[in-house]
């Protein structure tokens, strides 16, 4: 199984649930990120999505970054009580500047 811990972040959606919040009277809402999940060597291991931290919400961006993660229990959804991967910093990553072509024979 391939693993990877660099994260390029695609698309940044925010969802609404069918359950209304009882504080404010309109439905939850929640940010969501789909992207591709890269190796060291900045090849695609795989892609899907992942449920933006609310801590996190505010400063979620599209690009290439590398995860800090810690082990945590959602309180929501199909994996509320599961203890799961949470995602907890997003460091940027930083593109390669090009090589200079070499001379010429």
């Amino acid at each position: 199984m391939a693993h990877g811990s660099i994260l390029q972040i695609l698309v940044i959606e925010e969802e609404e649930g069918k359950k209304v919040n009882p504080a404010t009277g309109k439905p939850n809402k929640w940010k969501v990120a789909r992207g591709c999940v890269l190796d060291d060597a900045g090849e695609v291991v795989t892609v899907g999505r992942f449920r933006v931290p609310r801590a996190m919400e505010e400063t979620i961006a599209k690009g290439t970054f590398r995860c800090a993660f810690a082990l945590g229990v959602p309180d929501w959804g199909d994996d509320k009580g599961d203890i799961a991967a949470v995602i907890t910093a997003l460091s940027p990553v930083r593109a390669a500047a090009p090589q200079p072509a070499g001379k010429g024979a």
